[in-house]
């Protein structure tokens, strides 16, 4: 088998939304599935969705009831516009759509959609054409 890796330098804030980048396709095809229909998590939804596991990340060693309550809290909704330049209203409109994707759950992320960041975080991909390895 031929191996290739590759080695992103890169900080934590901007991990998750790399992560997120490299692993669309795989996160599309979850959503399909999910939905029994083509179901795609656009560019505006998935920045959010990374701020939204960079703080997850960030708060992780609280209690999950306190940790989401601080993910969702108003300072962070305000911090995540501020990153991403966008008004209050508008980060509304994609939580609901990512809501709408079973992305989130109420105020969480559902589990199967977190990551967190660490410094042995590798991403592989092994490609079987037609099937076979």
């Amino acid at each position: 088998m031929q191996t290739e890796n590759v080695e992103i330098v890169t900080t934590k804030e901007k991990f998750f939304q790399e992560y997120l980048i490299l692993k669309k396709p795989v996160i599309d095809a979850l959503l399909s599935s999910l939905h029994k229909k083509k179901s795609t998590l656009n560019d505006i939804p998935l920045r959010v969705l990374a701020q939204l596991l960079y703080y997850n990340d960030q708060y992780q060693e609280y209690p999950d009831m306190e940790k989401w309550d601080m993910v969702f809290s108003k300072k962070t909704k305000d911090q995540i516009c501020e990153n991403l330049g966008m008004k209050e209203h508008h980060l509304n409109i994609y939580l609901s759509q990512l809501r709408a994707l079973r992305i989130l759950e109420k105020k969480s992320i559902r589990k199967a959609f977190i990551i967190y960041a660490n410094e042995s975080r590798s991403l592989n991909f092994i490609f079987k054409i037609n099937g076979h390895s």
